[in-house]
């Protein structure tokens, strides 16, 4: 399965980080609660110049957050690297992220990889997260996903969801240390609650078809197609039309099928236009119509890779033609054309 790269993205709100208590950095802790930002740097800075770790990754989280100075990344991350080399555990993650994603530095996976293993192996489970996803994406080196599960499960063991979703997928493709059924549904319901539309999607696929050590549910497979499809992902969308057409947890309905597989297909899924295709050529959901099936399938042969689905899309689509006129042939030949063109500009 081919995975975005999905590093956790810096938090939006601002993280201050306690430090030994002295009159300055109480003063720029409280400035930086009420919202006084150049107050907070005011009596950060000279702190950070002389070395408090602290006072370093708080100036790094305000240049970065752009919090009562211009927005400067390349600024925030001389901050972080001073603090992480101090020793700041925040920092050493923030700094690792701005190496893995290139944000005022040069990307550089090597040196990311080093300060989150340094964060992870202080229990920092972001950074335990984001090592696994260089080790299994083969960032910066080969793919390793046996070295890039442990680190998935010890973020998931503290609850980190991105990490219960990448550790739940491992399980599920055979790539996991573990065959644990139990978990994996764990895992998985867990990354699904927090919103992650691919874990609704497997989760409903898993619970619609069952799986040696977990038990087909229908009614709640459907529940999470729904849950994805309602955050627009197009493979939930797709196999919620599936479980419609064919009538699997829900009665049969074919035009709820149909209105998915046009929502999936304007998207660009070959499958869901080659599934438009079958249902305009037998009226299902919709008028039978010989020209929409025409249409559908020709623009699913253009999307499919070469291998047996785009053969049959061809193959299809040329009996179909065959049975229409020349003018009803051009007029769906138009129609492919006229989508081409469209989705080209997109």
């Amino acid at each position: 399965m081919n995975h975005a790269f999905r590093l956790l993205a810096i938090a939006g709100l601002v993280v201050l980080l306690s430090s030994p208590a002295r009159a300055n950095f109480t003063d720029g802790l409280l400035a930086a609660q009420r919202g006084d930002y150049p107050s907070a740097i005011a009596a950060w800075r000279p702190l950070a110049s002389a070395g408090d770790a602290a006072a370093q990754a708080n100036l790094g989280i305000l240049y970065e957050q752009g919090l009562g100075v211009e927005k400067d990344m390349a600024e925030a991350a001389v901050w972080y690297e001073k603090a992480a080399q101090n020793g700041n555990l925040e920092a050493q993650f923030h700094i690792g992220m701005l190496y893995a994603v290139g944000q005022g530095i040069p990307q550089d996976y090597t040196k990311a990889y080093t300060w989150f293993e340094t964060a992870a192996s202080r229990g920092d489970p972001r950074a335990e997260y984001n090592l696994g996803v260089l080790l299994a994406d083969g960032l910066g080196r080969l793919p390793a996903p046996g070295q890039a599960a442990p680190w998935f499960r010890k973020a998931a063991e503290q609850d980190y969801a991105e990490a219960q979703y990448r550790y739940a997928v491992m399980m599920l493709e055979g790539q996991g240390p573990e065959n644990d059924p139990a978990l994996l549904s764990r895992y998985l319901l867990a990354a699904a609650n927090v919103g992650i539309t691919d874990a609704q999607f497997r989760l409903g696929q898993l619970l619609l078809k069952g799986m040696p050590g977990i038990p087909m549910n229908a009614t709640e497979g459907l529940r999470w197609l729904e849950a994805g499809a309602e955050q627009n992902y197009i493979p939930a969308i797709v196999e919620l039309g599936i479980a419609y057409y064919q009538g699997h947890g829900t009665p049969p309905d074919f035009a709820k099928a149909h209105t998915l597989f046009t929502k999936a297909a304007e998207a660009g899924r070959p499958s869901a236009q080659f599934n438009l295709c079958l249902m305009s050529q037998n009226g299902q959901g919709m008028p039978q119509d010989y020209v929409q099936a025409h249409f559908w399938c020709n623009v699913a042969a253009a999307g499919f890779p070469s291998g047996t689905e785009r053969e049959m899309a061809i193959r299809l689509r040329d009996e179909i033609g065959e049975s229409l006129s020349g003018k009803s042939l051009e007029k769906a030949q138009d129609l492919a054309k006229a989508w081409w063109e469209k989705h080209q500009e997109k």
